[in-house]
């Protein structure tokens, strides 16, 4: 789609939406960026249309013919394979990426990770690499979450100046900023600062629901179908978990579960259940304990072998860690 359909279409989006200019450009660029974008005066790089569209709830992917130059193609291409490998858990190939992208930048070359953009995209990529795996139980070498911090903190600078946490939940945040909170929230409990990680994660969740729900980038959207929402919830109870505040990790899960039954996510469903088993049990409530410790157990036995469901390591673990066996049968 040529560049001038771009510019037609966020600016009438953008009025269909009900959004300023101002609203638009919060966390993403200046407003006069935004004048000159809907004009047709300037042709943005690829990370503010990108963030631009997505605010808007359209498909990035759908209209990038003629926006991006062939430098930020490049950063596109190895932003991209970065996460991929991530993803697939090849970690010591992004190290080697991570380590030659900045090889580059020091040797002086006229690289385009040398720009404000580039800065911010490989500050983004070390915030989420280092911090990889945090608030779970899978090992990671190169798990550096104070590093993840100060790489998180500068990127969230970058991207709009003068940022300060405590206004996050005043802020029309982008959708890559959300991205950055949540791995910094999840890297401050990791750290062991549970006061500072939960209340960002509280910060959070008061932006979403005072003002723009999210489903990568729709405002106004149930959270049933809100992921970064749902995943913020997920990672705020094992947060209050971990941290010994079970009446609010409680809360919060019977939440989860609410919005996990309306989604149809069994997943999500059984894992708020276990957290809640948890929860009960610390507290010493028993009966409930049992209750959705049941829940939990017959949701993976109904879907074992199907996606990382596993009912005999389950029941065994249960077994290890409160010396019985779980009774599974229910009244009819």
């Amino acid at each position: 789609m040529a560049l001038i359909n771009v510019n037609l279409l966020i600016r009438e989006t953008r009025k269909m939406r009900g959004l300023t200019q101002e609203q638009l450009a919060e966390g993403i660029c200046s407003r006069e960026t935004i004048v000159k974008l809907e004009n047709g005066k300037q042709k943005p790089n690829w990370y503010i249309i990108k963030e631009v569209l997505m605010r808007l709830g359209l498909d990035p992917e759908l209209y990038n013919t003629g926006v991006v130059s062939q430098g930020e193609a490049r950063l596109i291409e190895q932003l991209g394979e970065c996460f991929s490998l991530m993803n697939n858990m090849k970690f010591d190939e992004v190290k080697v990426l991570i380590d030659k992208i900045e090889a580059e930048i020091e040797s002086q070359a006229d690289s385009v990770w040398r720009s404000e953009l580039g800065h911010g995209l490989l500050l983004r990529i070390k915030a989420q690499f280092y911090s990889f795996t945090a608030s779970s139980d899978i090992p990671f070498t190169y798990l550096n979450v104070s590093l993840a911090i100060e790489c998180a903190l500068e990127c969230l600078k970058t991207m709009r100046p003068n940022f300060e946490l405590s206004n996050v939940p005043d802020y029309y945040l982008a959708v890559n900023e959300y991205r950055l909170l949540l791995v910094l929230a999840k890297s401050y409990v990791e750290s062991g600062d549970f006061d500072t990680g939960i209340q960002l994660y509280y910060m959070l969740k008061a932006n979403m629901e005072k003002k723009y729900s999210y489903a990568m980038g729709v405002a106004h959207v149930n959270h049933t179908v809100n992921t970064q929402y749902r995943s913020m919830l997920y990672f705020m109870q094992i947060a209050l978990f971990r941290s010994k505040r079970y009446v609010e990790a409680i809360q919060l899960a019977e939440e989860g579960i609410s919005i996990a039954i309306a989604a149809r996510d069994f997943s999500d469903y059984a894992n708020y259940c276990g957290i809640l088993g948890n929860c009960y049990h610390k507290l010493g409530q028993t009966e409930k304990m049992y209750e959705f410790y049941k829940r939990y157990y017959l949701i993976i036995y109904l879907f074992d072998g199907h996606a990382s469901f596993n009912f005999d390591f389950a029941m065994n673990r249960f077994e290890e860690e409160h010396g019985e066996r779980l009774d599974l049968t229910v009244p009819w």
